[in-house]
């Protein structure tokens, strides 16, 4: 031990290994008498003997050093570091005096951001005297990390790992700082050396999956998971990871499958029956999620996602007063805690929340509240709830108590919900006065402008506005795809599908564009193979999308595949069960199998949702009365 070796070379009269010097004769007798105290377990006799020491020593970095090291073996950081600092003034540019006060700085940094400076500087004083300091690359890379700066993290890492080449904890942290520098590819071949080299590595095998995940390769990730050694397969959160990745991917039969053994094995686990809820939800099955969630989501009203999980599942299956309460329930829990920002959300979704679902004069309500909260609603949030009502008040009383909800505001979305109303309600002076004012201001002004125009479905006049935005940034996919819907919309399918799919060749994972050009490809009978690859695309972006199924759906109907499509359609029907025109696709792929009564259902279901397209459901109706 340190004191041994110190006794031996004095009485040699040689200089210790690592000490430069011993202290002068008056500290040196408690510098010694510290070292032995310590060997003996007497940890407090022998911090006084350094302290001693020090004080008849004020200028020796190796007594300050060897205190401050004794402080911290005893968990007396703060102190140690006061001690590595004064020895560090004396010796500033030994790398041994530097080492140990990098080392007593790291364990303050988590808690003290100046101590983590005081570490990175001090080893970074290690390897400009010994470049291949394997403990400093490491710690840097470390704290590189930390500081947000993953570019040098990799450097150093890399530096370490040639030193000690595939050594796990190195190669993992350099896989981490890959990822945060952007280059996921090289942390990916990292981690799958990884697993060649030690299969059982757990924590290897779940950062590459998650990496695999971020990508959008969640079929990948999930073989990956599913690869691990037998000994693995029960760990609980490698088939918690497994399930939500076969759910990403949009196998809900195989994620269900995995979920629901874990609920088996852990039934009171409130995670484990949210994530079996989150699969359920997503195939359209309200009523196992509210079997497995419902009562936890009552008596834990402050979980975010299982009472979002309930509400949905309750206005779903058209119990919108409970549905209302259960948010009602989460308000009050919000402001009990203080959280009024999220309470005054959650009362603004319920006013959304009623007046979908022909809830009117509550919704308006639940409105008023709003307005004259205290403290007032944030003002973006309060505008968002104006807008709403507006719309329902007009449907109520007319555009005069429409206008008086939306007061003075001069914002532009309230003066373009004001222009929209005036449209709707024929009173073109005003509404020329209020495009005058959007037209004439800013780019944003004409953008919702813009969006009053497609609300009004007057897509020609929403162009110019759109193009006008669009010049200013060219590459805004946003910008494009509303330009490109505007163009179908208003009959220019050819100049449409141009601008979807040079849009799709620019930002290749815009699912919007991926499914709107697929449709509209299917829906047109022109390229249905070509549309229906698009909308599979955009469903390995977003495998629980009700509108991508519905295309899904559609596009093997076209193909005459009618089995499948009645799959594909029953579960966009779950997952929108209030959209007539699933309902529709539906009902035309059910005849189209021979199944006729519940095609007739599945329009009169479309026609009580869409009573203004009766037409066509009308005559499809008829059609099936006559020949029965």
């Amino acid at each position: 031990m340190r004191v041994s070796v110190l006794l031996a070379s004095l009485a040699l009269g040689v200089v210790p290994v690592g000490a430069g010097q011993l202290p002068d004769s008056a500290a040196a007798y408690p510098f010694l008498l510290g070292g032995a105290l310590l060997a003996d377990g007497e940890s407090e006799a022998a911090l006084a003997a350094f302290a001693e020491a020090a004080a008849l020593a004020p200028e020796d970095p190796w007594v300050h050093l060897e205190y401050a090291s004794v402080l911290a073996r005893g968990g007396r950081f703060e102190e140690a570091a006061v001690e590595a600092r004064i020895a560090r003034q004396f010796a500033p540019s030994d790398p041994e005096v530097q080492r140990i006060q990098a080392r007593i700085a790291m364990n303050l940094a988590d808690r003290n951001p100046a101590a983590r400076i005081e570490a990175r500087l001090a080893f970074e004083g290690v390897l400009l005297a010994e470049p291949d300091d394997l403990e400093s690359l490491v710690a840097l890379g470390q704290i590189y990390l930390g500081e947000s700066s993953p570019q040098r993290a990799v450097e150093v890492l890399t530096r370490a790992s040639g030193l000690r080449p595939g050594q796990p904890m190195i190669e993992a942290l350099r896989a981490r700082a890959l990822v945060e520098a952007g280059d996921s590819q090289a942390a990916e071949s990292i981690l799958r050396s990884m697993l060649a080299a030690q299969p059982d590595r757990l924590d290897s095998r779940l950062e590459l999956a998650e990496l695999l995940s971020n990508r959008g390769l969640h079929f990948e990730a999930a073989a990956l998971l599913a690869e691990a050694p037998e000994s693995q397969q029960p760990s609980p959160e490698l088939r918690r990871r497994r399930a939500v990745e076969l759910y990403l991917d949009g196998d809900l039969p195989s994620a269900g499958l995995v979920a629901r053994g874990l609920v088996a094995e852990f039934p009171d686990n409130s995670a484990a029956r949210a994530l079996l809820a989150t699969i359920e939800q997503a195939d359209g099955r309200w009523t196992s999620v509210l079997e497995l969630i419902g009562d936890v989501a009552e008596r834990t009203p402050l979980n975010d996602q299982l009472n979002l999980l309930a509400v949905r599942a309750l206005e779903r299956l058209g119990r919108i007063e409970e549905a209302l309460a259960a948010m009602a329930r989460r308000q009050v829990a919000l402001q009990a805690a203080g959280r009024l920002g999220e309470a005054q959300l959650v009362q603004a979704s319920a006013v959304l929340l009623a007046s979908r679902n022909d809830r009117t004069d509550l919704a308006v309500e639940m409105a008023a509240k709003l307005f004259e909260a205290e403290p007032p609603v944030d003002p973006e949030i309060l505008m968002q709830v104006r807008l709403l009502v507006a719309d329902l008040e007009y449907e109520r009383r007319g555009l005069g108590p429409a206008l008086a909800v939306l007061g003075a505001a001069d914002s532009s979305p309230a003066v373009a919900k004001r222009y929209e109303l005036a449209v709707r309600a024929g009173d073109a002076p005003s509404a020329a006065r209020w495009r005058q004012q959007l037209e004439s201001g800013s780019l944003e002004a004409g953008l919702e402008l813009a969006a009053a125009e497609e609300r009004l479905e007057r897509f020609a006049q929403a162009l110019p506005l759109i193009e006008r935005a669009l010049a200013a940034s060219p590459e805004s996919s946003d910008l494009r795809f509303r330009k490109a819907t505007a163009l179908e919309r208003s009959g220019r399918f050819d100049e449409s599908a141009g601008l979807f799919e040079t849009l799709i060749a620019s930002d290749p994972e815009h699912a919007p564009a991926l499914n709107y050009l697929g449709y509209m490809w299917i829906d047109r009978g022109a390229e249905i193979e070509q549309g229906l690859a698009l909308v599979r695309r955009a469903l390995q972006i977003d495998a629980n999308n009700g509108a991508y199924v519905d295309s899904l759906g559609w596009g093997l109907y076209r193909l005459g595949r009618f089995a499948e499509a009645c799959e594909a359609l029953e579960r966009a029907v779950r997952l929108l069960p209030n959209d007539s025109t699933v309902l529709e696709h539906l009902g035309d792929a059910l005849l189209a199998l021979g199944a006729r009564e519940r095609a007739r259902d599945a329009y009169r279901r479309a026609l009580a949702l869409a009573p203004e397209d009766t037409a066509g459901l009308a005559a499809k109706l008829a059609g099936l009365v006559g020949n029965s």
